[in-house]
């Protein structure tokens, strides 16, 4: 398709709350399995580095990794027009 042809762009992002704290989801597959990343709390942080295999600590208190759909609550999706 050309550029020329797109009538508008949009963003598309989704959050949901996992163990309390609202995190972004990047992606999801068939099995169950979402891919998130946010800002958690410096306790969960330490918790997670403890007991999780499948979630990183990056940066200061961000979890990224995987967790099952079952483990989140209030997804949101959110459509923003970003130009046309």
């Amino acid at each position: 398709m050309a550029a020329s042809e797109v009538d508008l762009y949009v963003r598309i992002s989704t959050t949901a709350t996992w163990r309390g704290n609202v995190i972004s989801v990047m992606g999801f597959d068939h099995a169950g399995d979402v891919f998130i990343w946010g800002k958690v709390s410096r306790e969960l942080a330490q918790e997670i580095g403890r007991e999780n295999d499948r979630l990183d600590i990056i940066g200061r208190w961000q979890v990224s990794g995987i967790v099952g759909w079952a483990e989140l609550s209030d997804v949101n999706e959110e459509i923003t027009a970003i130009g046309s």
